[in-house]
């Protein structure tokens, strides 16, 4: 069996975060799982890794915890553990963005699967948004996608009320990035600012690439991720990339991308 990576999150509320987090602890442990498992009030984001039975009782867990809310997440697989221990983290939010909630509306934009998100970006007139990092968007992306050339998430904020204070709210607005947590917070802001048309690629890039056969994908380049593999080809193998301290270069020798499947 092979190195899975579970990468996903569950948008509901959650009370006594430290007891959501001791659960997972206790029945977490001994399953060779590592990774990163954010629990907070709005829910609950994870990157984990392990062979598929260990993933499945993660999987079990929190099916038994019986929460509302959608789960979304993608598994791609690692041919080495791309994490080196596991880290269960009580945090303020899901992913840090520094905004006051109670100024957020609580919705967020539509979910498009991904074939409804490639007829919206080809659509004239939508403005496509790539929420993620500078450092992310420059090695892989949608062509035609806006970058906010932010170094990290709390930028995004300047970026919407520098760029897009003023902007067409009828402008339909489509949002992509990694899985889908930082559209979930991105939308919200975009809401607040007075888009009425605002979506959201359902499961983020990842899914995108695992759902949609490689000739009617837009996304070109890699995908960059959070753990020791660094890239992701469109077809979801190890990409072309390595950290060399904080920057992101190629691997030498480069891995050649996987042939993709049709």
């Amino acid at each position: 069996m092979c190195i899975e990576v579970d990468s996903g999150y569950l948008l509901t509320p959650l009370a006594k975060l430290e007891c959501v987090r001791d659960t997972f602890a206790n029945q977490l442990h001994g399953h060779e799982i590592k990774g990163t498992l954010i629990v907070a009030p709005e829910g609950l984001n994870w990157s984990l890794s392990g062979l598929p039975p260990a993933l499945a009782h993660f999987a079990t867990i929190l099916h038994d915890m019986n929460l509302p809310g959608t789960v979304r997440s993608t598994r791609t697989r690692a041919a080495s553990q791309p994490f080196s221990k596991l880290k269960l983290r009580v945090r303020a939010e899901l992913v840090t963005s520094g905004l006051d909630f109670a100024s957020l509306p609580a919705e967020q934009g539509m979910h498009l699967v991904p074939e409804d998100f490639n007829e919206l970006i080809e659509r004239p007139g939508t403005r496509l948004i790539d929420v993620r990092n500078r450092y992310e968007i420059e090695i892989g992306t949608f062509p035609g996608a806006e970058s906010p050339e932010t170094e990290n998430f709390t930028e995004f904020q300047s970026f919407v009320e520098e760029t897009l204070e003023d902007a067409d709210k009828s402008t339909p607005i489509a949002l992509c990035c990694t899985g889908g947590i930082r559209c979930e917070r991105a939308s919200q802001l975009l809401l607040r600012c007075g888009f009425k048309e605002v979506y959201q690629l359902d499961g983020g890039i990842l899914a995108y690439l695992q759902r949609l056969p490689f000739k009617r994908q837009r996304f070109t380049g890699e995908c960059f991720v959070f753990d020791g593999r660094v890239s992701l080809t469109r077809d979801l193998a190890r990409g072309s990339f390595d950290l060399n301290g904080a920057e992101i270069v190629r691997a030498t020798p480069a891995r050649a991308p996987a042939k993709p499947t049709p």
